[in-house]
């Protein structure tokens, strides 16, 4: 009888150790909407995130055709025709968002199951944040612990990448 229970607690033991995993984020070749609450403003944007180019669209809101190319080398904004570089602008909504992705393309997060969807707990220069992204590793949502900033991502699909 007593080795039938260490034979069960073993499996026991290495079940629950299968169970958790690193979920890798996917944080590229992606586009989505998201509703973002920024400052206590409110908008809705259209993001396209490609290997090298985040690009924002904002759909809805006080700056509602308003967006933004953000790179290694910083943010055009962009509004109808117009395109115009900004140089050091790292508190903006677009940077934010941008220094979000960058988060995940290190190595050092781990991912917590919370029973259902997996969350990352992370920090930018903007602040500490939680992630809440699928089991697949597609965004969910963000909050900033500071309530600054938080999003949430709906209609997301990957792109084709060639």
């Amino acid at each position: 009888m007593k080795k039938i229970i260490c034979a069960l607690l073993i499996l026991i033991m290495l079940c629950s150790c299968s169970s958790s995993k690193n979920i890798r984020v996917v944080n590229r070749n992606l586009e989505y909407n998201a509703h973002i609450f920024y400052f206590g403003k409110e908008y809705k944007m259209h993001c396209s995130i490609n290997e090298t180019l985040a690009e924002y669209r904002v759909v809805e809101g006080q700056i509602k055709g308003f967006g933004a190319k953000v790179d290694e080398n910083g943010i055009k904004v962009c509004y109808a025709n117009l395109e115009k570089e900004i140089k050091g602008e790292s508190n903006s909504v677009f940077s934010v968002m941008y220094d979000i992705t960058l988060f995940f393309d290190t190595e050092g997060y781990k991912t917590e199951n919370d029973g259902g969807n997996y969350y990352v707990d992370g920090q930018t220069d903007f602040g500490k944040f939680r992630y809440i992204l699928s089991p697949s590793g597609l965004p969910i949502s963000i909050n900033f612990e500071n309530g600054d900033f938080s999003a949430d991502f709906y209609d997301v699909n990957l792109k084709k990448v060639e």
